[in-house]
């Protein structure tokens, strides 16, 4: 029983301090679902043979499925920032090419890149 005690109490000193979902496990997986809504909608755009466009809200911390009703909203932990700055959206076309750019996903520490290729519509996530 005492021991019991005593491990509450470490816990409740101990968790009020700890970092949850800043790390690079959080970072990797919302470029994960970053990467897959993108890829949908350039499948989307190829198969159908018409344009598909996913929105990106920076500000609103958003991206939003041109094809479907997918949408990401990102953990606060998180910076989102694009190149070119004034990026809104991807545009995919149904011969397999996009408008290409790239979304900046990071925190203090590090930060990924995901890239979509103007020429081939691929999508990628780098370090930077």
């Amino acid at each position: 029983m005492l021991a019991l005690a005593i491990v509450a109490l470490l816990a409740a000193l101990a968790l009020p301090s700890a970092r949850f979902g800043t790390g690079p496990g959080l970072q990797r997986y919302e470029a994960q679902r970053i990467v897959a809504l993108l890829q949908a909608d350039r499948n989307a755009a190829l198969r159908s043979g018409r344009s598909v466009t996913t929105l990106v809200d920076l500000t609103g911390r958003r991206m939003v499925s041109g094809a479907s009703s997918g949408e990401i909203t990102l953990s606060p932990a998180l910076t989102l920032a694009a190149q070119p700055g004034d990026l809104r959206a991807f545009a995919f076309t149904g011969s397999g090419r996009s408008s290409g750019g790239r979304l900046l996903l990071g925190t203090r520490e590090r930060g990924l890149s995901i890239r979509v290729n103007p020429q081939t519509a691929a999508v990628q996530i780098e370090a930077f």
